[in-house]
């Protein structure tokens, strides 16, 4: 059943509103993983100012509905 496990892990990426298209990185990403990016000790410093980023975080913040940001 490996694959199955994996396949869903891939579905719940692709449908899940948890997860977003990152224009910064061309990708799938989390929300989560997105807002965690942006804190000024990671190892990420292109996550930090990025203006998708920060709206996706105002919108965790406020609890507002998930959008793609297109």
């Amino acid at each position: 059943m490996p694959v199955l496990s994996g396949w869903m892990k891939t579905e719940k990426m692709i449908v899940s509103p948890d997860y977003f298209f990152c224009r910064k990185f061309e990708c799938r990403m989390s929300r989560v993983a997105c807002v965690m990016r942006q804190d000024k000790f990671t190892r990420f410093p292109e996550c930090q100012g990025c203006i998708q980023g920060q709206r996706i975080k105002k919108e965790m913040d406020d609890g507002h509905d998930h959008d793609e940001h297109k």
